[in-house]
């Protein structure tokens, strides 16, 4: 039996954890271990209510702007990732540092990730990872650069700040470093 951690880090309500409750249940009937790492605890407790499984909160910055708030209007993904710590190198490197140590203590065999670009981040070429999700939170990987759906928008980075980030933490901790940030 493999333990498989389920994780969730941005975006509101349940659904993201819907879908990951119908892989973790597919996992049970196969004898593996489902564990969770969820942004919100709250919302979901109902929700998870009776199960077995462990659930854990995700490491989160608090105080970075929301990417719902009226006054932020993404004009791509790279522009939620960079109000989400993808800007900057501390924040992420202090969000990535985190996820190991929960990796650490929770051994996991493989993740599952649904909007969940940090823990991603820290499981590459440590862990094995599965990013799921639909096109918006989870764009082509084949691309150097995210898609722009808004051009009319200011970019709240440039996409090249991004991977200079992820490639400062991934060094910072001893990863492999991306080509590009998707």
């Amino acid at each position: 039996m493999a333990r498989v951690l389920l994780t969730w880090e941005y975006g509101l309500g349940i659904g993201y954890v819907d879908r990951l409750v119908q892989v973790a249940e597919a996992l049970e009937r196969e004898g593996h271990e489902p564990a969770f790492v969820l942004r919100d605890l709250v919302s979901t407790a109902d929700f998870l209510r009776g199960r077995s499984w462990l659930v854990l909160q995700c490491p989160l910055s608090i105080g970075v702007l929301h990417p719902t708030q009226p006054s932020f209007s993404p004009g791509s993904y790279a522009d939620l990732l960079a109000v989400n710590n993808f800007a900057d190198e501390e924040q992420l490197f202090r969000l990535v540092a985190a996820w190991h140590v929960l990796f650490q203590a929770l051994q996991p065999a493989a993740i599952v990730g649904e909007y969940a670009p940090v823990s991603a981040l820290a499981a590459m070429g440590r862990v094995p990872y599965i990013a799921m999700g639909h096109g918006y939170i989870l764009p082509p990987p084949d691309r150097a650069e995210f898609p722009i759906f808004n051009p009319a928008l200011q970019r709240a980075a440039p996409q090249e700040t991004l991977l200079e980030t992820v490639r400062a933490v991934q060094r910072r901790l001893g990863g492999p470093e991306p080509a590009s940030v998707p």
